[in-house]
């Protein structure tokens, strides 16, 4: 017996489907309601007046941003001129996490160890699929947040109260998360993650989740100063203002980071392995 997952229209996670033996009818051909195209005439291998979404692909590359194309290909609709703006905003906010990021790390390793230009990059989001500085705990984010928004920020507190009297504050982590996408990194919040949501909360449009995301923050970092945002509980929240499947968000999240991934990458390739730090055996712990 296999199993293999699909999606359907109103899936928001993968559900298994069983086979039940190697004869059972299969499709024909691959389908898609996001491609369409006309068969070339002098080649049906070839595509010719293709449209996504309906949308012409020659009018798209001519009059359609990244962000828009983007945000077309994930939900089937251009964005409104608000959600655009947020997305293109979020790009920019995400594209660099900076060399202290372990996908950033991984991905300059690479590249300095002379790994093939083309293994750089996804080296780095393999790794930016982790728990620790990445995507991992972000649909637990988008849970926690789709489960409270309508909520108040009291009582969410006051419910997850006893949660944070039970562990020790300083030592929780985005690793083990109790309240996905808030917390600490390394003891202490993340100023930086604050001055995003701020400026994504500057993009004028009616931002549900991110608002009472930002309150929740608020109130947890003066309940305890050391906890606040996240940055995947920033682009959680960025995703269900724009209506981004949940089950397509962690991809999202490692494409945004894609160009730090690349720069950092490929920075210092070709120069020796002595251009990198290297931990000495005082910083070891043998038991």
């Amino acid at each position: 017996m296999y199993e293999y997952y699909s999606m359907k229209d109103s899936d928001t996670e993968r559900k298994a489907i069983k086979v039940e033996f190697r004869e059972q009818a299969y499709a024909d051909k691959v389908t898609t309601r996001i491609w369409q195209e006309s068969s070339s005439e002098s080649n049906p291998y070839i595509g010719h007046d293709v449209r996504v979404h309906g949308y012409n692909y020659k009018d798209l590359m001519a009059t359609a941003s990244f962000s828009d194309t983007l945000y077309l290909m994930l939900t089937g609709e251009l964005p409104d001129k608000s959600r655009s703006q947020l997305l293109e905003r979020t790009l920019c906010a995400f594209a660099n996490v900076g060399p202290r990021n372990n996908a950033v790390r991984a991905a300059t390793a690479a590249g300095v160890s002379r790994a093939f230009d083309t293994h750089v990059l996804p080296i780095g989001m393999l790794v930016m699929g982790g728990k620790h500085q990445g995507c991992g705990n972000l649909a637990l984010a988008i849970e926690f947040l789709t489960a409270n928004v309508d909520k108040s920020v009291a009582d969410t507190l006051k419910a997850t109260s006893k949660a944070l009297a039970d562990i020790d504050l300083e030592t929780a982590s985005e690793s083990n998360p109790i309240l996905p996408g808030f917390g600490n990194y390394y003891g202490s919040h993340d100023p930086l993650a604050a001055d995003i949501a701020a400026c994504l909360l500057d993009v004028e449009g009616e931002w549900k989740h991110l608002q009472w995301a930002d309150d929740f923050s608020t109130a947890l970092n003066a309940a305890n100063s050391e906890w606040h945002w996240l940055r995947e509980g920033i682009f959680a929240a960025v995703c269900c203002d724009l209506n981004i499947p949940s089950v397509m968000a962690a991809a999202l999240y490692q494409l945004c980071h894609a160009p730090g991934l690349i720069a950092h990458g490929f920075e210092h390739a070709g120069s020796p392995t002595t251009v990198l730090p290297f931990v000495s055996d005082d910083n070891y712990e043998i038991k």
